[in-house]
């Protein structure tokens, strides 16, 4: 598994954490990591062990954002998709988490059933 940490810390800005505050607040722990750079990183866990890094508590404000990009690209089955929706939506406690999480989705070419109306 990817350690997720060192690649946030890698791809860390000071400068952008400080912008990213002004807009953002109250976000807690963050460390200015440029969503280009996040969707980067979801890559490289959607196409490792995904599953452990989602059932993990996120412990920043870039670990929320990397959750909800990669339960929009890797590669699962519907019904595990929605599960991890519904656990991902209360998370959702600014604009930033939910235009990257929205903005991001996409249906799937195995979603023949609306998310919605999956168990």
């Amino acid at each position: 598994m990817i350690d997720v940490m060192e690649h946030i810390r890698k791809n860390a800005d000071e400068k952008y954490n400080e912008f990213n505050r002004k807009l953002v607040p109250g976000i807690g722990v963050s460390y200015g990591v440029r969503v280009p750079n996040l969707r980067k990183i979801a890559k490289l866990i959607s196409d490792d062990d995904w599953k452990i890094f989602l059932d993990s508590e996120p412990s920043c404000f870039e670990e929320i954002m990397l959750q909800g990009l990669v339960i929009n690209i890797a590669d699962m089955p519907p019904a595990t998709r929605m599960s991890y929706i519904r656990n991902f939506v209360p998370m959702i406690n600014n604009w930033a988490v939910c235009d990257a999480f929205c903005v991001r989705r996409r249906i799937h070419k195995d979603e023949k059933t609306p998310l919605w109306a999956l168990p």
